[in-house]
């Protein structure tokens, strides 16, 4: 009985020891990994049998007394003065979201060019939109909803990036200039370069947010705290990235100023349909800029990644509609409940000791509920 005692004090004292061991947390998912998450319209429908389905479609609602309503992308433009602040919401693109059997599309109506200044008046001037590059004129086009690719930035905390643009918007949709400083309106109360305050972050937490994700998949996404220029903060469920997000060497980026393969992007056809600049030659034919959070020391300038992958300090001006989105947000349960030791609360290694260290932590988890259960 002695002996019994002895090798059983031995034991609890070796699992209290490996209890103390650092665990080697083994995410489910490793940086750069690409997890699905949310929809939204992204391919465009090519195929001439199923383009003529759907305008069946909508004569077949129109003759049940369901005429498809055509909702404003609320896309705004000027008098031709790039800040003068007369930027007004014009009605010049539209869209229907509609099912086709299983499947959810979305019609876009281009009545008239997107220019890619929001101060340029809507028109047919091919010379200032890059809809026309893109292969996008007046008309109809229709968009199939898929699956949002996210890139896995940072396992541990839930932060994706999307893998790629998935829509083209200005920073600042309003811009108005007094003196060589650029605002949102001649109140001058807040600068053009204010995320707080700009139209692409109402665009992202109203428009985009309420799109792409259900309901269920809303309240799954965690708030978290975004800093503004000022100081202060709000909490946030999506937003634009930061500069210290794509220049973070542990999330897979380079620095600053360099060439990185690692933040080069295409668009969808979604995003050319909204007017999306992207290269054409060769070499780096297809890539496109996309927006940061932050604004520049200029106050009509905010931060971008260029088409070849640079975060450099000369930023676009915030009225461009043909910089590309790329959103960042946190997400629950990359590693699931499923796969978390019930002692420590983390998910072991695959090695030969990280396998062992788990069967400990199981002991002592059982241990633990059989004291709790006899008390």
């Amino acid at each position: 009985m002695k002996q019994f005692k002895k090798a059983l004090a031995l034991v609890l004292v070796c699992l209290c020891l490996l209890s103390c061991i650092p665990v080697a947390i083994a995410s489910a998912y490793n940086v750069g990994d690409v997890i699905e998450y949310g929809n939204y319209p992204q391919t465009l429908i090519t195929d001439q049998v199923r383009i003529d389905q759907f305008r069946q479609d909508e004569e077949n609602d129109k003759a049940a007394g369901k005429t498809w309503k055509w909702t404003s992308l609320d896309y705004s433009s000027g008098t031709g003065e790039r800040f003068d602040g007369q930027m007004k919401s014009a009605g010049y693109m539209s869209y229907h979201d509609f099912t086709h059997g299983t499947e959810t599309y979305r019609a876009v109506k281009i009545e008239s060019y997107r220019p890619y200044y929001v101060g340029y008046a809507t028109g047919n001037d091919a010379l200032k939109t890059y809809q026309d590059d893109n292969g996008y004129g007046v008309g109809v086009y229709y968009f199939h909803f898929e699956p949002l690719k996210w890139r896995v930035l940072n396992p541990q905390t839930g932060l994706i990036l999307c893998q790629s643009i998935i829509d083209a918007q200005p920073y600042q949709s309003v811009v108005y200039e007094k003196d060589g400083e650029y605002y949102t309106s001649d109140s001058m109360k807040h600068q053009a370069n204010d995320y707080q305050n700009s139209s692409i972050r109402k665009w992202i937490t109203r428009t985009f947010f309420e799109t792409a994700f259900t309901r269920s998949e809303q309240m799954s996404i965690p708030t978290t705290l975004i800093t503004f220029a000022d100081g202060t903060t709000a909490s946030e469920r999506v937003f634009l990235p930061s500069i210290s997000d794509v220049t973070n060497g542990g999330y897979g980026f380079a620095g600053m100023e360099v060439v990185d393969g690692a933040r080069k992007v295409s668009g969808t056809d979604y995003a050319k349909c909204q007017g999306l600049f992207k290269t054409t030659d060769n070499r780096n034919g297809g890539l496109a800029p996309w927006w940061l959070r932050e604004g520049s020391s200029s106050s009509g300038k905010a931060l971008f990644v260029t088409y070849d992958g640079k975060v450099q300090n000369e930023s676009a001006t915030v009225d461009l509609n043909y910089v590309g989105v790329r959103l960042a947000c946190y997400v629950n349960g990359l590693v699931s409940e499923s796969e978390l030791c019930p002692y420590c609360n983390q998910k072991h290694g695959d090695s030969f000791f990280q396998r062992l260290l788990a069967f400990f932590h199981k002991i002592i988890a059982f241990i633990r509920r059989t004291d709790i259960n006899m008390r």
